[in-house]
């Protein structure tokens, strides 16, 4: 199930930056400027991913939405190959920041 929950999550926030305009409403961006890169980039994908899935899951999970949500092991392969290959990319691009000249500057 959090599997799912995880899917959707990516879904959303690459159609959307919802995490990061609440952040940016919480925390000002000067602020968020004097971390260091990887911190940023780590709190990016907390922000985009970790939180509106866990948010996510704990809404199906009230919803008991397992008894409609009947996937095939096929299918929840699928999701995790693509979950894994996502959240590896975001943890390369932390790593990589780390590094003089590397990675993604925010």
């Amino acid at each position: 199930m959090y599997n799912i929950a995880l899917a959707f999550a990516i879904t959303i926030s690459s159609f959307t930056t919802l995490g990061s305009k609440i952040l940016v409403t919480i925390m000002p961006i000067s602020a968020l400027r004097t971390l260091p890169d990887y911190l940023q980039l780590g709190l990016n994908v907390t922000v985009n991913y970790v939180i509106p899935s866990l948010v996510i899951y704990l809404l199906l999970r009230a919803f008991r939405a397992n008894r409609f949500l009947k996937g095939s092991t096929s299918i929840h392969a699928l999701l995790a190959v693509v979950n894994v290959q996502r959240l590896l990319y975001s943890g390369l691009l932390m790593v990589a920041s780390t590094i003089e000249g590397g990675g993604l500057h925010l």
